[in-house]
């Protein structure tokens, strides 16, 4: 009895697996928007410099979906992004004097959970929970002393919330617009204690491969 019992739940299991696999919907798109970043630069002597960083971007992105039930979704998505965001040149006090630097993001990448609420005539609106890792350059126009270059890389983790909308234009083919905001761990470049802030608006196309 007990055996029945446990092949019985066994193939309620994977029955459920099954079907619930069954409802998964592949996807792949491309994306243009904005970056907008809020910078802060702490030199040596606790001076604090405020700076704005913008450009456009663009990337691709891939992930699976699922419609829970008639109103909730739920999702995974993994994105790669090319940005051409970076800050005027401007004059800092260092530890080789008053010098002018120039900061830019150069591409970011990462994964998502992709929570939403289905609406009408193939409508989602979702929230985008996850974490983002970009790759900046701090340029100083000095050499510092000790440093072989005066471009100084840093590949930094951060994470980030979004809030968006999906509708459907076609019957394999979905638009989309949202606004990411990512908040990264600080680094030290060249002696100089950094903090980074960025704001995305995206809008991205997607093929539904069902």
């Amino acid at each position: 009895m007990l055996r029945k019992i446990s092949v019985a739940m066994m193939a309620f299991v994977v029955s459920s697996i099954s079907y619930a696999m069954s409802d998964i919907v592949p996807y792949i798109g491309l994306e243009l928007g904005l970056n907008h970043d809020n910078w802060q630069v702490r030199n040596t002597t606790n001076q604090t410099y405020n700076f704005a960083s913008s450009g456009g971007l663009g990337g691709a992105f891939a992930g699976l979906g699922l419609a829970v039930n008639q109103n909730i979704y739920a999702g995974l998505e993994g994105f790669f992004d090319e940005s051409s965001a970076s800050t005027d040149t401007e004059q800092v006090n260092t530890t080789v004097g008053l010098t002018n630097i120039h900061i830019r993001a150069r591409y970011n990448y990462g994964a998502s959970f992709i929570p939403g609420l289905i609406g009408s005539h193939g409508m989602l609106f979702y929230a985008r929970l996850g974490f983002a890792k970009t790759r900046f350059v701090f340029h100083q126009v000095t050499v510092p002393s000790g440093s072989a270059s005066n471009n100084d890389y840093h590949t930094t983790t951060g994470g980030q919330a979004g809030l968006g909308f999906q509708w459907k234009v076609a019957k394999y083919v979905v638009a989309r617009g949202e606004y990411d905001y990512t908040s990264y761990r600080n680094f030290t470049s060249f002696s100089n204690k950094t903090s980074v802030r960025d704001n995305q608006f995206k809008f991205g196309v997607a093929y539904l491969l069902e």
